[in-house]
């Protein structure tokens, strides 16, 4: 009897897999690079990086202007220190889809 339990939740974690890759395949969208990432839609990543510096507690009233042409996502606007500065730019060519980043931001001194 036991067996028989032990076969179906092997069953059933494979099923759980095989539905959370299939997921998370559909989460990708646009075309397939020649290194087999994939590009993103400028729209969707520029939501991504501002989703992504809201998640940074320090840095989500900071005025901080992000837009998306051709993957390359430009930052403009006022950190308030050099350490803000760096995780705004790192955390924000850490995105899927980002090719590049511009900074333009500065400091507030």
């Amino acid at each position: 009897m036991k067996e028989k339990h032990v076969w179906v939740a092997v069953a059933t974690a494979a099923g759980l897999f095989a539905v959370g890759a299939a997921s998370a395949a559909d989460l990708r969208t646009g075309d397939r690079t020649d290194n087999g990432t994939y590009t993103r839609d400028d729209a969707y990543v520029t939501l991504a990086v501002k989703d992504q510096l809201s998640r940074q507690g320090d840095m989500d009233n900071l005025p901080i202007a992000v837009s998306t042409s051709n993957g390359v996502v430009t930052l403009a606007g006022y950190t308030g220190t050099i350490d803000q500065m760096a995780r705004v730019v790192v955390g924000a060519a850490g995105v899927d889809g980002v090719q590049r980043v511009e900074n333009r931001l500065n400091m507030i001194l």
